[in-house]
């Protein structure tokens, strides 16, 4: 009879569960601008749950023995699929081999700018067919004069932005092709620029389109940016793969172009500024980890005269370090270090209006969602509660959610592929609030709030 009302009671709890989920799931969906899922959702969910329980029940009317044999077999060719190298070897060939040819395409619109300032032009170093898909947008995408002027005014004293890319195709390993865009950045001119931004670009090579603009219109084209590509690969790929090279290459492109930028008068140098995005921003910590906390960020502020770090994943180093050294009291998913004198965490365009007094120059800022699964899943979830689950909780995230042993782990995981559906400000979607983002760690003389506001609102009708 126990092992009936048990079965009565796993078939009460299951159907209460279905009952809940839909519900719950659209909580969480309105806080972060997802549409509602509708009770049809939950059709594929019962069919693979039947699957995997007739399976089981199989199984478990089979003698003892064999039962046991049967689960082995199955362990160990599960494990064997997921682990033997010439799978895992197997599938990065043929993803690299597959996202590879996209990379030589080249998006709708897009053609190579003939001005010297550009990468893939006619006077470049880096030929056109070697910048990638990403690399081609990116190289084309400078803002305009003209646009320019549309936002400062029509005698606006402006210049042509310089954009310096190097693809896979440019040179074999990342120190090669850091050195070929140092070299690419002395022919444009960009170490007389006002503002030189050195990029660790995403996965497959891209830079964020508003970001770049957004840090051309703030300085009228005083600037120049340089990025390279480290994979063929898409960001989600990237992530599980080529971290250690998205790391390399960050930290090839910053040591070359610091170099550069060191051999030049004081007086005469460019605003070295350090900007990622994503995973981009993982390899752009790279090249300033230190042993702890205050070393890497020591190293963030002598090193550049300011960093934009976005939707940092949660495997970041530094922002690790940060997030786990925070001010007592502060939440981390916004969290408080050194009384916000060298770095500042914000969360949506508001908390950038109004920086905290001590802030001083050179300025690091961190952009996060709290509602983020790619800046919040660790593997230590599965056995100790993560800290987002702590109160306060950040906006996004539904008040009731907790910890439960093992489930939350899966749950994030799952989270990370829908992560990138929400809408702007929640999730792992990077549409940030790039002016108020840039006029924060590097503001021109003079630069207002109102000027940033009266930006943002320009920048959607390029």
């Amino acid at each position: 009879m126990s092992g009936l009302s048990a079965a009565i009671g796993y078939l009460l709890g299951t159907l209460a569960g279905l009952a809940l989920w839909p519900g719950w799931q659209n909580q969480q969906r309105a806080l972060v601008g997802m549409e509602r899922l509708s009770p049809a959702a939950l059709a594929p969910m019962v069919a693979v749950t039947l699957v995997l329980f007739g399976l089981l029940l199989l199984v478990g009317r089979l003698p003892r023995l064999l039962a046991h044999a049967v689960i082995a077999a199955l362990l160990v060719a599960a494990t064997a699929l997921v682990t033997r190298d010439l799978v895992v070897d197997g599938f990065l060939d043929w993803a690299n081999r597959r996202f590879s040819a996209y990379d030589t395409t080249t998006a709708p619109g897009v053609v190579a700018l003939t001005s010297p300032t550009a990468s893939g032009s006619p006077a470049s170093l880096v030929p056109w067919a070697t910048l990638g898909e990403y690399g081609r947008s990116f190289a084309a995408g400078a803002t305009s004069p003209a646009q320019l002027r549309a936002f400062h005014g029509p005698a606006a004293d402006v210049e042509q932005p310089i954009r310096v890319y190097a693809g896979r195709r440019a040179a074999g390993s990342p120190d090669e092709r850091a050195a070929v865009a140092v070299r690419e950045l002395e022919r444009t001119g960009a170490f007389q620029r006002e503002v030189l931004a050195v990029v660790t670009t995403t996965g497959i090579g891209w830079v964020d389109p508003a970001a770049a603009s957004s840090l051309e219109y703030l300085h009228s084209g005083d600037t120049a940016m340089v990025g390279l590509q480290y994979s063929y690969l898409p960001s989600w790929i990237s992530f599980l793969v080529d971290r250690e090279e998205a790391a390399e290459t960050g930290t090839a492109l910053y040591r070359h172009a610091h170099r550069r930028w060191w051999q030049l008068p004081a007086t005469d140098r460019p605003r070295l500024i350090v900007f990622g995005e994503r995973l981009g921003s993982f390899g752009a910590e790279a090249a300033f980890r230190g042993g702890d906390a205050a070393a890497s960020l020591a190293n963030l502020v002598g090193g550049s005269e300011g960093v934009l770090l976005t939707v940092p994943t949660a495997s970041n180093p530094i922002w690790g370090q940060l997030a786990h050294a925070r001010q007592p009291g502060s939440p981390v998913w916004r969290p408080v270090y050194g009384d916000g004198r060298d770095v500042q965490f914000a969360n949506r365009p508001a908390d950038l209006e109004r920086p905290a007094p001590a802030w001083r120059q050179p300025r690091v800022l961190y952009v996060h969602h709290p509602s983020d699964p790619v800046g919040n899943a660790t593997l230590e979830a599965r056995w100790r509660r993560p800290a987002w689950t702590d109160s306060p909780k950040g906006y996004g995230v539904p008040a009731r959610a907790g910890w439960f042993p093992i489930v939350t782990g899966p749950q994030q995981v799952a989270d990370l592929i829908a992560g990138f559906s929400a809408s702007s400000g929640y999730g792992h979607n990077s549409s940030i609030d790039f002016a108020g983002g840039w006029a924060a760690v590097v503001p021109p003389e003079g630069w207002t709030t109102t000027d940033t506001n009266r930006l943002q609102r320009h920048l959607p009708s390029e």
